[in-house]
């Protein structure tokens, strides 16, 4: 999910790995199949719509906002 500690994991491979910070970013989205990060806000969605009377016939399930990078 995209924040502060992703910034600092992706710094942290940028002085270990010679690379820019950019380029440690995108081949992190490219990991994913929608080849981006998970936005906070994607999580706050997910959050409302559980939240809501919509997901009365959601029950007993986990729900992943991966980006699609956690499949199981």
């Amino acid at each position: 999910m995209e924040g502060e500690r992703i910034e600092w994991i992706f710094e942290q491979q940028t002085s270990q790995q010679g690379r820019p910070v950019a380029a440690v970013r995108s081949a992190a989205e490219q990991m994913t199949p929608t080849r981006r990060l998970v936005a906070a806000a994607d999580v706050a969605r997910t959050v409302a719509f559980l939240a809501s009377d919509e997901s009365a016939g959601v029950t007993g399930d986990d729900v992943k906002v991966t980006a699609g990078l956690v499949k199981y």
